[in-house]
């Protein structure tokens, strides 16, 4: 990957806007107990001919006892994003992103909601770790 095209492309990407398009929490169990958490995140992205970029980003959390593995909660969401940009990306460009910065911006949203959720459930609060990526780009 030429790392002059991918920062072209970033230089040129503005955010305008992040929209909750699903929430979903299932409690199951109320008590809290010694958890461990499973996660998936998806994302997917979408370019359009007139400079913007729809992006969809979902996260799956599953609350399990960690002795038992019983599933306690299941909080689920999906965020849209939708961007600006000045140079349209090629494809290798849009896998480093969606797998880097697309799911940065994204990440402090899902933390609120997480915490939001998590304690009225009547649970400790809970903060999400923060997100760390560093893009993969061949070395010269």
């Amino acid at each position: 990957m030429n790392e002059d095209v991918y920062a072209n492309f970033i230089k040129g990407l503005e955010l305008k806007s992040i929209t909750l398009k699903k929430l979903n929490a299932d409690l199951r169990y109320p008590e809290f107990t010694e958890m461990g958490i499973d996660s998936e995140l998806n994302s997917h992205c979408e370019v359009m001919d007139d400079g913007r970029l729809h992006a969809d980003v979902s996260l799956l959390l599953k609350f399990k006892n960690i002795r038992n593995r019983r599933i306690h909660a299941k909080i689920e969401i999906t965020l849209s994003l939708e961007y600006t940009f000045v140079v349209k990306p090629d494809e290798e460009s849009l896998g480093i992103f969606r797998e880097s910065s697309l799911l940065i911006n994204a990440w402090p949203y899902f933390r609120f909601w997480v915490q939001t959720i998590t304690q009225n459930f009547g649970w400790p609060p809970l903060t999400l770790p923060l997100f760390k990526t560093i893009p993969e780009m061949d070395q010269e």
